[in-house]
C-alpha cells in the first residue's frame, strides 16, 4: 500500500513540474487612432514590430513559461504592452516572443534587456532601447 501511495506521489510531482514550465500563446487586440502611442516592453526574447494598414494594435505574445505574465493596457490613444518576469530567478530565464502590427502611423517606444528588436514600416517617431540585443529598424 505504502508503495503504491509513494508510486502516485512521485508521478503527480512529475506532472506539476511539467505544468510550471507550459507556454503561453496569447492574442490582443484593440481598435486605435493612426497616430497611436505604443509601449513595449520584453527582457529577452523578440520583439518584431510591423506596420499595417488598420487602425488597429494586434499583439500575438509566445510565453515561455506559464510564471510569466502579460501586462496589456489599451486606450485608442495609448497601448502599453509589457512582459514580467518572477522575482524567482532558480527557474533560469525564460523567452517571450511579441510579433505586434501596428497603423504605419504610431509613435513607438520599444525597451529589451536581452531581447532581438526589429521595426518594419513604422513611420512615426521611434524611441528603440536595447542592453544587449539587436535592434534593427
Amino acid at each position: 500500500m505504502l508503495h503504491r501511495f509513494t508510486l502516485i506521489a512521485g508521478a503527480a510531482c512529475l506532472l506539476a513540474a511539467q505544468g510550471a514550465y507550459a507556454a503561453q500563446d496569447l492574442v490582443r487586440r484593440a481598435a486605435v487612432a493612426a497616430d497611436v502611442s505604443v509601449e513595449v516592453s520584453n527582457v529577452s526574447g523578440l520583439v518584431e514590430v510591423t506596420a499595417w494598414d488598420r487602425n488597429e494594435v494586434e499583439l500575438k505574445a509566445w510565453l515561455e513559461g506559464d510564471e510569466d505574465r502579460l501586462e496589456w493596457e489599451a486606450t485608442d490613444r495609448h497601448v502599453k504592452i509589457k512582459v514580467t518576469k518572477p522575482k524567482d530567478a532558480r527557474k533560469g530565464p525564460k523567452q517571450a516572443k511579441l510579433w505586434l502590427k501596428v497603423p504605419a502611423g504610431t509613435r513607438l517606444h520599444a525597451q529589451t534587456v536581452s531581447a532581438e528588436l526589429t521595426v518594419a514600416g513604422v513611420r512615426g517617431e521611434q524611441r528603440l532601447d536595447s542592453v544587449s540585443g539587436d535592434a534593427r529598424t
